[in-house]
Formats: C-alpha cells, sequence, structure tokens
C-alpha cells in the first residue's frame, strides 16, 4: 500500500525531531520519498512558533487503522502531548492518503480532513508527488495547491477593493472563484489537450473532397483586461482524397482548449488552425483548404472604455478557401446565412 504522511514540528529541534520521526517510521514503512523541509506559519492556535513541515511518501503492508496507531505510538516516543488544539508540538504525524482509499470513521478519516486548505500540507506534497490524486475531489495536488493560492489572492483582492472577504455573502466566493478558475483557464494544463483523432479519407469505403462545414461557440477571455469575449465559430475544410479525416467533434474539443486561457482574438483563430492543419497533415498529404471565422462580442469593449455594443470578426484562410473565390464564396454563403 502507499500512503502518504504529513510531518510537523514547532518544539525543540524542529527539523530534527522530524528526522527522528522518520527514522522511527522506518520500522513498519518504507519511506520512498521525502520532500523539502518548509518553515509555516502555525494555523488555528496562532500564538506559538513556526512550524517545519514535510511529506514522506511510503509503502507499507499495514491497514489504515494500524497505521494510525503506528504514527501515533511515535508521536508519544518523541514527546507528543495533546493540550490544546492545533497548539505546540514536538511532532504531529498525519495520514493524507492511504492508497485512492476514502475512510470516514471516528477516530480516522483519509484522505486528511482540510488537506485542499492548507499550504503546509499541500506545498511539501508537490515536492514530491505534484500528480497524486485526490480521492474526494479528484483534483492533483499540483491542482489543489493552485486553488488554494487563487484563493488566498481573491480574499486579498477583495479587501483591497474595501469589501469584507467574511461577511456571508463572500465567505466562500475566493473558493468558488478558485474552481471555476481551474475550469475556464484548463487550457494552460497542456495535459488537459484534447488529441485530435484522425482516420484515412476512404477507410469507410467512403472518399470525401467536398466542403465540410462546422459551427458552435466558444468563450475565451481578453489578456488586456481579463474579461470575457464570446461567441460563435465556423470551421470548415476540404480533404484531400489520399490524406486524412476528422471527426467534426474535435473541432469542438479543440476551440474549448485554446480558448481557456487569456487570449486576444486574432492569436486565437490560428492557433486553432494550426492544431487541426497539423493533425490532419501528419501523413505529410495537406487538406485541399481550411477556413475558421470567429464572431465575438467584447466585455472589455462593451463594459468599460467606450462601451459600445458590436462583434469582431476574425478569418483565417488556407489553401483552396484562400486561393479559389468560388470555393471561398460557398464557405462564406453558409456561415452569413
Amino acid at each position: 500500500m502507499i500512503t502518504f504522511l504529513g510531518l510537523g514540528s514547532n518544539l525543540g529541534n524542529r527539523e530534527e525531531n522530524i528526522i527522528n520521526a522518520i527514522e522511527l517510521l522506518k520500522e513498519k514503512l518504507v519511506v520512498e520519498k521525502q520532500s523539502l523541509m518548509h518553515e509555516t506559519e502555525p494555523v488555528g492556535y496562532t500564538y506559538q512558533n513556526k512550524f517545519i513541515n514535510a511529506v514522506i511518501r511510503c509503502r507499507t503492508e499495514i491497514s489504515a487503522n494500524e497505521l494510525l496507531n503506528f504514527c501515533q505510538s511515535v508521536e508519544t516516543k518523541l514527546g507528543r502531548t495533546r493540550t490544546i488544539p492545533n497548539g505546540p508540538r514536538t511532532i504531529d504525524i498525519d495520514i493524507l492518503l492511504y492508497e485512492n482509499q476514502i475512510i470516514k470513521e471516528p477516530n480516522l478519516v483519509i484522505p486528511h480532513p482540510k488537506l485542499e486548505e492548507r499550504n503546509f500540507v499541500l506545498n511539501p506534497f508537490f515536492d514530491i508527488e505534484p500528480n497524486a490524486i485526490h480521492p474526494v475531489l479528484n483534483k492533483s495536488i499540483s491542482a489543489l495547491r493552485k486553488e488554494l493560492r487563487v484563493k488566498e489572492l481573491w480574499t486579498k483582492l477583495l479587501e483591497l477593493l474595501g469589501d469584507n472577504p467574511l461577511r456571508e455573502g463572500l465567505k466562500n466566493t475566493p473558493r468558488r472563484v478558485a474552481a471555476m478558475y481551474s475550469e475556464l483557464f484548463c487550457g494552460y494544463d497542456l495535459k488537459s489537450k484534447p488529441k485530435i483523432t484522425v482516420f484515412p479519407n476512404g477507410s469507410d469505403n467512403v472518399t470525401y473532397n467536398q466542403l465540410i462545414i462546422d459551427e458552435g461557440t466558444f468563450c475565451s477571455f481578453c489578456e488586456h483586461h481579463c474579461l470575457p469575449f464570446f461567441g460563435k465559430y465556423w470551421f470548415g475544410y476540404i480533404p484531400h482524397k489520399e490524406g486524412n479525416i476528422l471527426g467534426l467533434s474535435k473541432v469542438a474539443r479543440i476551440v474549448r482548449f485554446h480558448s481557456a486561457r487569456l487570449q486576444v482574438q486574432e492569436r486565437l483563430v490560428g492557433e486553432i488552425i494550426d492544431d487541426v492543419w497539423s493533425a490532419i497533415s501528419k501523413s505529410n498529404v495537406e487538406p485541399k483548404g481550411m477556413a475558421l471565422v470567429l464572431k465575438a462580442k467584447h466585455l472589455c469593449k462593451c463594459i468599460r472604455g467606450v462601451r459600445q455594443d458590436g462583434e469582431m470578426t476574425t478569418i483565417e484562410l488556407r489553401g483552396l478557401l484562400k486561393e479559389d473565390q468560388k470555393t471561398r464564396q460557398e464557405f462564406f454563403s453558409f456561415v452569413h446565412n
């Protein structure tokens, strides 16, 4: 079984306490990774010394309950006494994760409660296993760490704007915004980039050589003012009879991926076309033509500055759709209708 333990100390020689705890834990655990030691501010009861915190990854054959008892016995050997909640301690050992198990018992909760709200856990955890998944939230340690940082920044921003982030209507707003940003700006995470699957033209006994058109909606954020711009897209391409074809659902996915970060519309249209063109051309046979039109309303124009309604259109044309007037007119007659 793989388990992750969090260690903390703020009494005596803090680093030495953690080193000694790890040595004692080796009696029943194989320690595979150890984070750096992080000095952190106390949480909850703040009138005490700063902590040193670390996280270790271990392999063990004992059960989660046996592990809890063993960790508490190590704490006792190193002089841990429990006087006040979150008070000073020579050593604290918490079970953060135990495989992907979810345990809720009177004396044991795994994943550790509020793991996602504690920098003193997430930062050392990130040192050794940024891609470990929280089995309840289904998010990586890296993502949880980023969300917590965004939450803290939004709390400070609300204060700077003159509001009280602790009032009823706002107390959960920074957390909600952080979770929302993870969704809206997932385009920064290259691991979330959709794979553009293509198929040899004619593989289904039908050879496609006509203009194929798709349309949909998109939403992105202007990089100048961090306000949304949103609207419709129209995509069209002409497959080469000896090249590849793609499922049009992939277009919607790649539009969403490139839209999910701070953008300018002029760059966005080119990035989408570049990606799709490259995927279809994998066999070194390029499509005969491709086009993309983005038409969007920009809130940075509508609600600030000139405060004028209106839409911006950007167009990228390649191959026959750029060079042949008749083909181009066929595409744009669909867009205009």
